[in-house]
């Protein structure tokens, strides 16, 4: 029989990936069974000493590999990557993830069409209950908190499935735009892990431009396999985020008048934390924001300055 060629999109895929190298493969594996083939495959092994490298090397020539000696976070790994994705558009996806054939088919043609869009994400399910949605995008809420869209929904309840703009472009599986890293900037490196998918996506929406979520393309996600949720080092590097990129994006206005919202969720959070044993963590954390208070109003000075959309319309962007 004649080999099928597939067609080559103007994307390079960039895999974040730190130990766990069963969960790649199965990731590699969903990427090139994709009916469309991205221009260029990158992998950020961050750190791994279970062989990862050893094996992109041996079975992958054609993948372009980035080896970090030492765990240094994901925004880190991901700027590394990006600095030679020479495509129009990065898709980044995580190595606990498994797509559906047809993603990046519709995630490319999604953002191609749409010229304001800055990234788009995906219809992200359960791997272990693939009716079950982990996330539809994400919501920034009035409290400077972030919570996943329709989590724990089934989708068979959802009568109508429309692809609908978003605050926040889950990182777990998305496509951006490259040329929107230029005007904004990278992910923030200070955040290690969690948020850095968040604060990306504010700036985009404060710099003018819109996020997605695309249902047509459908990710299965491994949850808590890379990263385990609820452990010290989650809990201190989201505690720490979340009012990180509450200081930099809130546009003045709002923060003066979110502020005690912002204040009770970070106390509701305490006493959460705090009976999980993690109330050392969350010290911890807060402990980072006083370190970091000038690097963070630094950031939040070039942001508001750039600032394209008004506080009343950033506002209307805001869950309750």
């Amino acid at each position: 029989n004649r080999k099928i060629m597939k067609a080559n999109v103007n994307v390079d895929i960039v895999i974040l990936t730190y130990n766990e190298i069963n969960l790649l493969k199965d990731c590699l594996k969903s990427v090139f069974q994709q009916t469309v083939l991205p221009k260029n495959i990158i992998i950020v092994d961050d750190g791994s000493n279970d062989g990862t490298s050893n094996y992109i090397l041996e079975n992958y020539p054609s993948i372009k590999l980035i080896n970090i000696r030492n765990n240094q976070g994901i925004p880190k790994g991901f700027n590394k990557a990006l600095k030679i994705c020479d495509s129009d558009y990065v898709a980044w996806i995580n190595n606990d993830t498994i797509l559906k054939s047809n993603w990046l088919e519709e995630m490319y043609s999604f953002i191609n069409k749409h010229p304001s869009a800055a990234s788009c994400d995906s219809l992200i399910m359960y791997n272990d209950k693939r009716d079950i949605v982990w996330a539809m995008g994400g919501e920034y809420t009035i409290m400077g908190s972030c919570r996943f869209r329709n989590q724990r929904k089934n989708i068979n309840d959802f009568k109508n499935l429309e692809n609908k703009e978003i605050q926040v472009t889950v990182g777990c599986a998305a496509i951006y735009r490259r040329s929107v890293f230029d005007d904004i900037g990278v992910l923030d490196e200070s955040f290690f892990l969690g948020f850095e998918d968040v604060d990306w996506s504010l700036r985009a929406i404060l710099a003018g431009y819109k996020n997605y979520n695309v249902v047509s393309a459908v990710v299965y996600h491994k949850v808590s396999q890379t990263v385990k949720i609820g452990s010290e080092q989650y809990v201190r590097c989201g505690q720490r985020n979340v009012t990180a990129t509450f200081i930099k994006n809130m546009p003045g206005a709002l923060m003066f008048l979110t502020i005690p919202l912002h204040l009770f969720y970070q106390i509701s959070s305490f006493m959460y934390y705090l009976s999980k044993k993690r109330g050392y963590a969350w010290l911890n954390a807060k402990l980072d924001n006083v370190k970091l208070f000038n690097y963070y109003m630094e950031n939040r000075n070039r942001i508001q300055k750039n600032r394209k959309i008004n506080f009343i319309r950033f506002f209307n962007f805001l869950i309750f």
